[in-house]
């Protein structure tokens, strides 16, 4: 159950989350980078790791409104039911992202009912 996550964070950080974040709690984390572990040190075995940094949030949580299953993921035959009608879709494209990375895009067009 979870997993142990590689953190780096800025020198002019470390006084404001050493502080604020403490071990076996749960947080609502906004605005942090998530990045693939590079060469170097490697204190975990996960392959990403979370850069924290100034502009970060930070809110504990208690175990009541921590979501433990946050996502709700419907089977594609049954999007219509959720959200209306898919009248059209294109094939799914290559792209390139802004980070320089390839990744697929597929547009799907909805009309409600």
């Amino acid at each position: 159950m979870g997993d142990r996550i590689q953190c780096s964070i800025s020198s002019e950080s470390v006084s404001i989350y050493h502080s604020l974040v403490k071990e076996n709690r749960i947080y609502s984390l906004h605005n942090f980078i998530v990045k693939p572990v590079g060469k170097g040190l490697r204190v975990t075995c996960h392959k990403f790791k979370l850069r924290f940094f100034g502009r970060m949030c930070v809110s504990l949580l208690s175990s009541e409104e921590f979501p433990f299953s946050p996502f709700h993921f419907t089977p594609y035959p049954k999007i219509n039911d959720c959200v209306g009608q898919v009248v059209e879709r294109e094939d799914p494209e290559d792209i390139i992202t802004k980070a320089g990375q390839s990744s697929k895009r597929m547009r799907i067009y909805l009309e409600d009912e």
